[in-house]
């Protein structure tokens, strides 16, 4: 059986193709696509949750709008991602929201709202509301905040996406 080299090197002897041509050849015989490594999946959006295994946590468990839940890294997890597939800022210390009512110690929202630098949330779709953990831009220690909207295009019902997940 001849090799994809020989028969790139007879070719160029009998001057049917150029060197070009034939560097292209040895060039895709080299360079395969390669398959996704088994449980990868395309980008996901966290319409549901996205959830810290731990404090510190660098995974995140992202629970997209069909509550199917991703096992990823917050580090590629994105504000925002646009129709041509770009992706947003960086989630971590880059999503917020926006007019959240802290959750004060009965457990009921404060009446001043707040922006919140969410470190992670769960989201009621539903009824439109969400519950965040995180802080106000420049403050430090996490806390509760409830956020609402009342319309999809409402700044309070974006999500973050998320690369390189793993069905959990």
């Amino acid at each position: 059986m001849f090799s994809a080299w020989s028969i790139a090197r007879e070719l160029s002897s009998m001057q049917i193709i150029s060197t070009t041509t034939i560097a292209l050849i040895l060039l895709c015989k080299l360079v395969q696509l390669q398959p996704k490594p088994a449980g990868a999946v395309e980008p996901q959006q966290c319409g549901n949750g996205f959830v810290l295994f731990s404090y510190y946590s660098d995974s995140v468990s992202c629970t997209n709008y069909g509550n199917v839940v991703y096992s990823c890294k917050v580090s590629k997890c994105f504000t925002a991602m646009s129709s041509t597939g770009q992706f947003g800022k960086p989630y971590k210390d880059n999503f917020i929201f926006k007019n959240c009512h802290r959750i004060d110690a009965s457990d009921h929202p404060t009446k001043s709202t707040v922006t919140v630098v969410a470190a992670e949330f769960v989201a009621d779709n539903g009824n439109g509301k969400l519950e965040a953990h995180g802080t106000p831009p420049g403050q430090k220690g996490r806390r509760e905040y409830v956020c609402y909207w009342s319309k999809t295009d409402n700044f309070n019902n974006h999500r973050p996406w998320c690369t390189d997940c793993s069905l959990y």
